[in-house]
């Protein structure tokens, strides 16, 4: 039985899960409200979600998954956005794309952030590794 998109399924879900709940944080913390930004990241991960739902329930169409990988750019790309938005606000630095590394490990003291940045690239090679049909 092939795992791979197994696999790809918890991690999405333990992502989106981290993510909400850093979400809630957010709001009940009564700083200033999130960027809409964050609503675009989070909308596009549920359908994206659903995508792959959609996919595993089905008899596993091809063109699905690569559909549900490229959407994984996206909704990777406005995570890495955010993150670099919300550190430079942080920092108080507008330095060059370099500092996504810098923006990266910072994380690192954040546990939620840090296993929900590191679960994004889980997904995304789980997701492209069922769409090019190789199993674990």
């Amino acid at each position: 039985m092939d795992v791979t998109p197994l696999l790809a399924l918890a991690a999405w879900i333990a992502g989106a899960a981290l993510g909400l709940t850093m979400l809630v944080g957010w709001l009940r913390s009564g700083s200033q409200p999130p960027p809409p930004l964050l609503y675009v990241h989070l909308t596009s991960a549920v359908a994206g979600l659903v995508l792959w739902i959609v996919y595993l329930a089905s008899d596993r169409p091809v063109a699905l998954a690569w559909v549900a990988f490229g959407l994984l750019f996206v909704i990777n790309g406005l995570g890495d956005t955010l993150t670099m938005r919300l550190y430079r606000q942080r920092s108080g630095t507008a330095g060059p794309l370099r500092d996504i590394g810098r923006a990266g490990l910072a994380q690192l003291h954040r546990p939620k952030p840090f296993v929900h940045a590191f679960l994004a690239p889980v997904t995304f090679v789980s997701v492209l590794l069922a769409a090019l049909g190789v199993g674990v």
